[in-house]
């Protein structure tokens, strides 16, 4: 459950007429991230592959509020050990975003050290999801 991902899938829908734009600004993206993170992930590809249209599509204004979330969770070290140098005391990573039924679920994981900054940290979230109007939220 504590691990760095090692893929990621998402299904975007495009019309006929955008998909070349959409592949070049997808091999444009592929460009900087491959030079940003040469170093710690030398085999980074992005693939775009034709499939069919998914059963369900996520409206304008639920996109917009899903992706706004999203950017603003928090992730990564959040603090280190006042205690031990070089320890990580409180962490986090957004795990899984995943929609099914007109439902979507986002799997944050988080970790600390210290009961009260994991508290902390839930509280975060929950205040992210919130302001975005999402409603609907689990421990």
């Amino acid at each position: 459950r504590n691990a760095i991902p090692r893929e990621s899938f998402a299904i975007v829908t495009v019309p006929g007429k955008n998909e070349k734009d959409f592949l070049a600004c997808v091999k444009e993206m592929e460009a900087v991230y491959k030079k940003e993170l040469a170093t710690i992930d030398p085999d980074l590809k992005f693939e775009a592959v034709q499939t069919d249209k998914p059963a369900g599509l996520i409206d304008e204004n639920t996109q917009q509020r899903l992706f706004n979330s999203v950017f603003a969770c928090p992730n990564g070290v959040i603090r280190m050990s006042n205690d031990m140098k070089g320890l990580v005391e409180t962490s986090t990573n957004l795990a899984i975003i995943k929609s099914e039924n007109g439902e979507i679920a986002i799997q944050c994981l988080l970790r600390s050290s210290v009961d009260s900054a994991k508290e902390d940290l839930k509280n975060m979230f929950t205040s992210v999801f919130e302001l975005a109007g999402n409603s609907n939220y689990s421990k």
